[in-house]
């Protein structure tokens, strides 16, 4: 009977201490891993731990706590290694000792108990202690691995989240199993959050910080608007339609090629949605960002025309494989160069090429020598000399009206697209 009133009260001072600790809800908290068991697991180490330091030679403390009684039991013991493995004299035991000592059949690995009753009365409520302490940093490892397993995988996958709040211009983001941050960085310019709004974003990394692992997002990859589309367009989901390239200069403009699996879709008219009611969608998302959409192309001349999208394009000429000359007409050519150069860097990064734009008047009134040098192929970041220049000037003429008749044939499918739109079909490609 005093026995059972021994265990009992163990079992009345466990319940308590764990009454106490999952109080602290960030330390004790089933859905970050910190379940019963698992705090049961770390009490039994840690009184292990503090048996360990009172006994002579210190051997190996194995300590097993019943969680319906509170019953704790606790033995010494030594492992049995190979006689060449012994490591620690204090806590092994080699085979040939094993055999002779204590048992005849004993094997590699197995345990020889010491003392299988250690009273551990006196050591409950300490370790119980020590384990506060403990738990802390426990849970921030057992966490940031777990956060690692959770998430490393998953990297580029949209996801959203309550804001919770800010940190040095730094979103802190409630994703429910973990926390995650939006940098500033990462942000697109003219956001605002507030406190419990519903954030969405792609996950760009997991990192390790000074509160354990991150989650870090971000709203300006083109990898978020890519999933953006996937979620609103199922042809794109479903494979059916295909984004080749994506380039964003995040809240001002964002470029988009598209080609199709299929000739019965129209990749730009899926993109736009029953009035424009899909693409709308991921522009309200992106801030109000500037979306242009068209089918991809092969040929330099009518991705040029494509990707510049602002203004109307005149004339494309290719130099080399690094450089392309736009020319637009004189009251486009701000529209198309775009705030601060803008629209031109976006282009250039799209085209994965130099880009040089110019009105048409201003091209008109360059001189030979202002035209070749223009259109001189940069070999290893230098210009051809003047000999060549002057050598390459009819191959120069000859390369613009071979381009001029090129954008001539462009100029008259872009003004079939104009009557196709004008009666009601889908262009070719489009801007939000």
């Amino acid at each position: 009977m005093a026995k059972r009133d021994k265990e009992l009260k163990k079992g009345e001072e466990l319940a308590k201490f764990l009454a106490d600790l999952s109080k602290d809800t960030r330390s004790f908290n089933p859905e970050k891993g910190a379940s019963l068991d698992f705090v049961l697991k770390l009490l039994e180490e840690s009184i292990a731990a503090t048996v360990q330091k009172t006994l002579e030679d210190r051997p190996a403390v194995s300590v097993k706590i019943n969680k319906l009684t509170g019953e704790i039991s606790a033995y010494s013991y030594l492992t049995v290694v190979a006689d060449d493995a012994m490591e620690s004299p204090y806590t092994q035991i080699t085979l040939s000792e094993a055999r002779e000592e204590y048992d005849s059949n004993a094997e590699v690995g197995d345990e020889v108990i010491l003392e299988d009753d250690l009273d551990v009365s006196n050591f409950g409520r300490m370790a119980m202690q020590h384990t506060k302490q403990l738990l802390a940093q426990k849970m921030k490892d057992h966490e940031r691995e777990k956060i690692k397993n959770d998430y490393s995988g998953r990297i580029g996958e949209l996801i959203s989240g309550d804001v919770r709040h800010m940190e040095r211009g730094n979103v802190i983001i409630d994703l429910g199993k973990a926390e995650a941050m939006l940098p500033r960085s990462h942000q697109i310019k003219g956001d605002r959050y507030l406190q419990g709004d519903r954030i969405k974003g792609v996950i760009h990394e997991v990192k390790d910080g000074p509160k354990g692992a991150q989650v870090v997002l971000s709203r300006t990859s083109p990898e978020f608007l890519r999933r953006l589309f996937e979620v609103e367009v199922p042809e794109i989901f479903q494979k059916i339609i295909r984004i080749v390239k994506i380039e964003r200069s995040p809240g001002y403009r964002a470029k988009v090629a598209l080609e199709t699996s299929d000739a019965r879709v129209d990749p730009v008219g899926a993109c736009l949605g029953m009035r424009g009611s899909r693409i709308q969608t991921i522009v309200r998302e992106l801030a109000n960002e500037r979306i242009d959409v068209f089918v991809w192309s092969t040929d330099i001349v009518v991705l040029a025309k494509k990707t510049l999208a602002s203004a109307k394009v005149t004339n494309v000429i290719p130099v080399g494989d690094k450089k392309v000359v736009l020319i637009v007409p004189d009251d486009e050519l701000a529209k198309a160069i775009g705030k601060d150069g803008s629209n031109i860097k976006l282009t250039s990064k799209f085209l994965d090429r130099e880009v040089v734009i110019l009105g048409e008047d201003e091209f008109d009134d360059l001189n030979e020598e202002e035209k070749a040098k223009l259109l001189a192929v940069k070999e290893d970041n230098v210009e051809k000399n003047q000999s060549d220049i002057d050598d390459d000037d009819d191959d120069d003429d000859n390369e613009i009206d071979k381009t001029k008749e090129q954008n001539d044939e462009q100029d008259d499918d872009d003004s079939l697209d104009a009557q196709l739109v004008e009666k009601g079909a889908d262009s070719e490609d489009f801007a939000v």
